[in-house]
Formats: structure tokens, sequence, C-alpha cells
């Protein structure tokens, strides 16, 4: 017979058993992220950023709603990167502006 706290620390390893192959299954395609982004940014900072971010949607995603590892991470990654250079096409577009229209009294 179990007693309630030997469930709880059943339940707590094997939440932590969980988020260690989730951090093992990131692992594996960490490599394969940081290329893209690399490729798609053209600086490794904006590179590092970007993984670290599909990091996060990946650790706070649910297990269910990712069918395979691999075409998620990419996905999340690529729009991440997708975003990053809309945004920043918009701020040189608005500095642009600013810097050749803007009268000084």
């Amino acid at each position: 017979m179990r007693t309630p706290g030997e469930a709880e620390k059943t339940a707590s390893l094997r939440g932590h058993m969980q988020e260690s192959i989730r951090l093992a299954e990131f692992d594996e395609y960490r490599g394969l992220l940081f290329s893209i982004a690399y490729r798609m940014l053209g600086t490794v900072s904006d590179a590092e950023d970007m993984v670290q971010e599909t990091f996060l949607r990946w650790h706070t995603s649910k297990e269910e709603d990712v069918a395979n590892p691999r075409s998620y991470l990419v996905t999340i990654l690529s729009r991440l990167c997708i975003n990053h250079l809309q945004l920043a096409r918009v701020h040189a577009k608005i500095h642009g502006r600013l810097a050749t229209g803007t009268i000084v009294l």
C-alpha cells in the first residue's frame, strides 16, 4: 500500500523524467535549429536568441500537441525568424524616414 507521500514522489519523478526526455529531444535538434536561424538572420547572436525563444515555446507546449518534434521545432524557429526579419525591416523604414524627414528647429 502506498502512502500519499510516495504517490507525490512518484508523480514528481515522472514529471522530471518527462522534462528530461523533452530536453533531450530539443538538444537533438539544437544544431539544426541554430544553422537554420543563422542562415536566415546572418548573425550568431540573433540565431542564438531565436533558438532560445524556440526552446521556451517548446518547453511550454503540451506534449500531446507535438506529433513530430523536428517539424514542430523547425516551424516555430522559422516563423520566429521571419517575424524578426519583418520587425527589423519596419524599424529600418521608420528610422530611415526619421533620419531623412526630420526638421530640426
